[in-house]
């Protein structure tokens, strides 16, 4: 495996710029790999994120020096002075971007990458495909190259904050512990779903899945299963003529009464007052 880049521009002009064209542009990015100790320290206009797959690095933050290791990412922000360097002569293997444009830190912000901070994510193959979907798009550079580059940095900045959001809760209840049983719920909503079934899933006790699930999602699995009932509900109210007694069966509910009262509670209305709402605004 050897070293790649891949530039923005191929006259020869450093890739080093602060640009507000479009929301996100890339300015270069590939991967380095290195078998001898080396050194680099800049400050450059565009902000850097840098992923280490394989061996250490020292990176100076604050003046103090630390290690980053296999596994972690860094942002460095533009206009900041940044160093790090390998000495023990191990292989390195570190994936990076350049990124500038109007947008960019408030996308790095949002995504929860601030700047000089080691973030821990793991090896991720995923994280690593899109570093080589952008390598992709450099190198084929077809119509609207700038826009797709900037969309794939966009992805790398979200996964890379999700993965290391995902890192500092572990050891607490996150998504990951509920992949398969949401994935269950939203294919299986309109059926009667026990919690059993879904703590099983999930190889918890049904109160340990109640209180896991609330910590996700914010709500009950009940209540979830309700208000994925109640947005088809609308979809069908709006979308077709279908009467009222065959959408409550469709979505579970053997009691039409039962089926207005719930969606009056979350819409506000009743089922038939939101059928006429479109047409009265179309009138008005």
């Amino acid at each position: 495996m050897n070293s790649q880049g891949y530039y923005r521009v191929l006259d020869g002009t450093v890739n080093n710029c602060a640009s507000v064209e479009l929301p996100l542009v890339v300015n270069c990015t590939g991967q380095c790999v290195m078998e001898v100790p080396f050194e680099t320290q800049d400050k450059r206009q565009d902000n850097y994120l840098l992923y280490l797959y394989s061996g250490e690095l020292t990176v100076w933050i604050d003046g103090e020096s630390q290690t980053l290791h296999a596994g972690q990412a860094i942002v460095f922000y533009s206009g900041r002075p940044y160093r790090y360097r390998s000495t023990t002569g191990e292989p390195i293997l570190y994936y990076w971007v350049h990124i500038t444009g109007s947008k960019a830190q408030d996308l790095l912000r949002r995504c929860g990458l601030e700047d000089h901070r080691p973030m821990t994510i793991g090896l991720q193959e995923e994280l690593v495909r899109c570093f080589q979907r952008l390598f992709s798009e450099f190198i084929c550079r077809e119509d609207c190259f700038d826009l797709c580059a900037g969309a794939l940095a966009a992805q790398l900045c979200v996964l890379t904050g999700r993965l290391y959001a995902r890192s500092e809760r572990r050891g607490t209840a996150h998504v990951d512990r509920l992949t398969v049983s949401l994935d269950y719920i939203h294919r299986n909503y309109c059926e009667e779903i026990p919690i059993d079934r879904l703590a099983q899933m999930e190889h918890l006790s049904a109160s340990q899945y109640r209180a896991v699930f609330r910590s996700v999602t914010g709500v009950s699995p009940r209540a979830y299963v309700t208000m994925l009932r109640m947005h088809r509900a609308r979809e069908l109210i709006v979308q077709t003529s279908l009467p009222f007694n065959e959408i409550a069966e469709q979505l579970g509910y053997r009691d039409p009464l039962y089926f207005s009262r719930v969606f009056r509670e979350s819409c506000g209305v009743s089922p038939r007052e939101y059928r006429r709402r479109p047409q009265q605004e179309a009138r008005g």
